[in-house]
């Protein structure tokens, strides 16, 4: 609920707290153009006897965007290379305002250009840079550990059981079998064993420091399925389980990295990476979830119209795979049974079987896939901006 502008000013310079939530858990809604005169106001220029006549120093006055300090009221201008050191209240951050402002509105984010919201945001970011690219170095270990690991046993050509002395003319060589048991490579499990129980102890800390709050937040879901799962590949030994160890090894490499990716695009100069990957996936699937069944509508008309005949389309789980391959451009026209006979009943069944596939290539694959595609654009765009 908006109030006077002039009014509004005036309760914030007396000392009015902006981070006090309202019944829902949100913070006051306060206008755009009011809280950027209250930004331009926490910024002045003075003359300082250590500097020429000429010049000027600048003051910043972060008092706006922190929180009330438990020892009295104090004066929080300071430089710019400055910072405050004060207790804050309990429950309480000084970045809980300015992130909630800005979610309040797309608008707000236009003030996170201000130089007063970022040298608030430099000077955090220089106090914990060191240790966040710390914390980047260590996921980017992990990842590059499932790797080496993954290769060392679950690779399915070993070089013992390949044979290059027979050599045809093409130049290429027989396989004369193929390694089917895991070897344990132990030391690599020892060393994967010590990060992972690092990244657990990582997540019980932050599960006791936020309690329930910590489920809330997808991408602490997403780590927990990935540390639930990576530790079977360091303690099973079995070799009935190397199979499913294999197939486990292939579908957390890919989720790893995302992972990993998605810490480095938590940096302020690497943000924009995994920003565009994030807002391009959500647009994607928000509008694919519409005409997905489209999709699969082709493929079981692909199925019972040409699953009679020998060819790709004979499987149904086989057919539902290949349209969706085929939905992406990548389409055999040799593969698809169409023939045109001499009755009339095939001539029929021929130009319905044309249409079909004619109706399938217009509607999915370009005007679909085009679709898709200049949302993707369309959203890469807005983030670059």
């Amino acid at each position: 609920m908006y109030c006077d502008a002039e009014f509004f000013k005036l309760l914030v310079r007396n000392g009015a707290d902006l981070s006090i939530k309202d019944h829902s858990g949100g913070v006051a809604n306060i206008p755009f153009d009011v809280m950027e005169d209250l930004l331009d106001d926490s910024i002045t220029m003075e003359k300082s006897e250590f500097l020429s006549s000429d010049m000027k120093k600048i003051q910043f006055d972060f008092s706006l965007l922190l929180p009330p300090q438990s020892s009295g009221t104090e004066n929080s201008t300071t430089d710019i290379e400055n910072n405050t050191s004060d207790k804050t209240e309990p429950n309480q951050t000084e970045t809980n305002l300015l992130y909630s402002f800005v979610q309040l509105r797309e608008e707000n984010r236009q003030l996170l250009k201000h130089p007063l919201l970022q040298a608030f945001l430099a000077m955090k970011w220089q106090r914990m840079s060191l240790r966040f690219n710390l914390w980047i170095g260590y996921k980017i270990l992990f990842f590059i550990y499932l790797v080496v690991i993954s290769l060392a046993e679950y690779s399915p050509f070993s070089q013992e059981n390949i044979d290059f002395s027979d050599f045809n003319s093409t130049m290429l060589y027989n396989i004369s079998s193929v390694s089917t048991e895991c070897q344990p490579e132990w030391m690599l499990r020892g060393v994967l064993a010590f990060i992972l129980l690092l990244f657990w102890i990582v997540e019980l800390l932050q599960l006791l420091t936020f309690s329930f709050g910590y489920f809330k937040r997808k991408t602490n879901l997403f780590q927990i399925c990935i540390l639930f799962f990576s530790p079977f590949l360091v303690v099973s030994s079995d070799p009935e389980h190397c199979s499913s160890r294999r197939h486990l090894a292939g579908i957390i490499l890919p989720c790893a990295y995302l992972e990993t990716l998605r810490v480095i695009g938590t940096h302020p100069e690497r943000a924009h990476v995994i920003q565009m990957f994030l807002k391009v996936a959500r647009t994607f699937f928000s509008y694919l979830i519409w005409y997905i069944f489209l999709v699969i509508s082709f493929g079981i008309s692909f199925y019972i119209i040409f699953g009679s005949s020998d060819g790709p389309y004979v499987d149904f789980r086989e057919v539902i795979i290949k349209i969706f391959v085929m939905f992406i451009g990548e389409i055999e026209f040799t593969d698809i049974p169409i023939e045109l006979g001499d009755s009339a009943g095939d001539i029929f069944n021929f130009v319905l079987e044309f249409i079909l596939l004619l109706f399938f290539l217009i509607a999915a694959v370009v005007i679909l896939m085009n679709l898709l595609n200049g949302l993707a654009v369309y959203d890469t765009g807005k983030i670059r901006e």
